[in-house]
């Protein structure tokens, strides 16, 4: 998620625009690409800067993340595929994405056997990660960080690696710094 100065500043630029969009020159024009937070739309409903909304991406993303997914898991030239994953799998991945490019490109970097050295085979991850989502089948945000909690205790588990631990707060230190 975003952190609240995040949130603040895009507050700040939200209200600046509104208040000042009606001094720009008329031939003037800023596009600005947001989700729908309502602190944003708070801030624009009484101003003069043109809004309009996109349809539900989750259904219109549906076919695209389809075909991602199986170009990124299914046997092509140059690469065999992953071990296990067929057509029905990929379908149940893109189905299971709620409609998030991030969760299901995060899930094929999880599955593909080209980013492994060793550990379960693709077709586990692939069982571990769809049932992640019937855990929170129509939370999309709980969807997407049960996946990234889920690959860091697989990553850093102390029995798969003993030092996992010590590495993570080593990362996280020189993050937070």
């Amino acid at each position: 998620g975003e952190s609240t100065d995040d949130e603040s500043y895009s507050c700040d630029l939200a209200s600046l625009l509104a208040e000042c969009a009606g001094d720009l020159p008329a031939n003037f024009r800023i596009l600005i690409t947001t989700r729908p937070e309502a602190y944003i739309l708070r801030s624009m409903q009484h101003s003069t800067v043109l809004q309009l909304s996109m349809p539900n991406t989750r259904e219109l993303n549906q076919k695209d993340i389809s075909i991602f997914i199986r170009h990124r898991l299914l046997p092509r030239s140059g690469f065999t595929g992953a071990d296990g994953i067929d057509e029905a799998s990929c379908g149940t991945l893109a189905e299971v994405s709620q409609g998030l490019f991030q969760w299901a490109a995060f899930a094929c970097n999880e599955i593909n056997p080209c980013r492994w050295r060793g550990g379960s085979p693709p077709k586990q991850r692939f069982d571990r990660i769809v049932s992640l989502t019937l855990k929170k089948p129509d939370d999309r945000l709980g969807l997407l960080d049960s996946l990234y909690r889920d690959v860091l205790e697989q990553a850093y588990d102390p029995r798969e690696n003993p030092n996992g631990h010590e590495v993570l707060k080593g990362v996280m230190a020189m993050i937070l710094a």
